[in-house]
């Protein structure tokens, strides 16, 4: 069976330790039905962090409940990751690209079977606010572990990443794409879709894949304009490790139920039956998820017609409070009132001895310098 290397354990992508009926955690006891919590609470129950942790994921984002971002905030997801060729796994709950660390592998065959070897290519990276997050895989789940207003979507993708220098389970952050069911296939998801093992034992035979490379740049470069929603969370599989940054992009991708239907089919295969790999969604406590608004919101018909219409309003509105004013202050009753209270006339001042009248009209009287301006 392949192995991970370097700086993080394979425990961070879909870790094979637990305490289900098959001494490993599940998602559901029964064949064939959605994931069930309590039996998530009962298999997952020797990890400390996944039952008494407060900052836990996946959640459901209420819409209306979301936060508005600062500014600095927008645009500040840009990924940069490279073209590299793929090497599909089988983590015995799930499917993913790549190995969880920061270098490539490829799969080398040898007389005995198969041996990995870092190739020296760079799997790219991501600037979150700034810092460069080094990119370590994505994989899937079915159906989506976070949830919009309740809803779970057909497949979610995380891509997994980690803060440069960084080391353990520290420093971690995912960005998750949503797909929403479609007619047509995904055109991106059939490059690689029929590759992945459909046993753990099949990882030692990757080395009859063909090399075959997946824009995973360009899947991201689509989505992150749309804004996303960013929270703390944690890991949604053992040890559910907390502190770990969630960005979840808003643009979401298109998927058939074909693909959808494949992905299932090989979960039951290395989860006894067990068609589905999503974490039940977990309390928010005292969080905040706040959201972006899509980058070219401003720049939309509808933004420029919505903010020019804003300018005009608090022009118009401004106008009419001077033109008020001014009427106000020019009136009998009001020049009375401030006489006999021994208020001066309104725009009447002396500098050096010289008398300057300002009137609301357009007239000025009496108005004299005494060598200044």
């Amino acid at each position: 069976m392949r192995r991970c290397h370097g700086a993080l354990p394979v425990l961070l992508a879909l870790p094979v330790l637990g305490a289900g009926p098959n001494g490993d955690w599940v998602y559901t006891k029964t064949p064939g039905t959605p994931s069930n919590r309590a039996d998530q609470l009962e298999s997952w129950s020797e990890f400390h962090t996944c039952i008494e942790g407060r900052s836990q994921s996946p959640i459901d984002i209420v819409t209306a409940d979301a936060a508005p971002a600062a500014e600095a905030l927008d645009g500040a997801i840009v990924p940069r990751l490279e073209t590299v060729p793929i090497l599909p796994w089988n983590t015995g709950h799930g499917f993913q690209l790549h190995e969880t660390n920061p270098e490539h592998f490829q799969v080398i065959a040898n007389g005995t079977g198969t041996t990995e070897e870092p190739t020296g290519l760079s799997k790219g990276y991501t600037l979150m606010h700034g810092d460069q997050y080094n990119f370590y895989q994505v994989h899937w789940h079915t159906p989506s572990e976070n949830t919009i207003d309740g809803a779970h979507f057909p497949l979610e993708a995380h891509f997994v990443h980690q803060l440069n220098g960084s080391t353990g389970y520290t420093n971690l952050a995912v960005i998750a794409v949503l797909y929403e069911l479609q007619e047509d296939c995904s055109d991106f998801l059939g490059d690689f879709w029929g590759y992945f093992p459909l046993a753990e034992e099949d990882n030692d035979n990757l080395a009859s894949i063909p090399d075959r490379v997946v824009d995973l740049q360009g899947m991201l470069e689509t989505a992150v304009p749309g804004g996303y929603y960013h929270w703390s969370g944690s890991l949604t599989t053992p040890p559910c490790t907390e502190g770990v940054t969630w960005v979840l992009l808003k643009t979401r991708l298109g998927v058939c139920q074909r693909q959808v239907d494949k992905l299932a089919s090989a979960l039951s295969t290395t989860q006894h039956g067990v068609r589905v790999n999503n974490r039940m969604t977990q309390p928010l406590n005292q969080r905040v998820v706040t959201q972006t608004a899509p980058e070219d919101a401003l720049l939309s018909p509808y933004g420029i017609a919505f903010y020019s219409l804003l300018g005009f309003f608090w022009f118009f509105l401004l106008l009419l409070l001077g033109v008020a004013c001014c009427r106000r202050r020019s009136s009998p009753n009001t020049k009375l009132f401030e006489a006999e209270m021994g208020v001066p006339e309104l725009g009447m001042a002396k500098a050096d001895g010289a008398k300057a009248a300002v009137r609301c009209g357009p007239e000025e009287e009496g108005r004299e310098h005494n060598g200044h301006l």
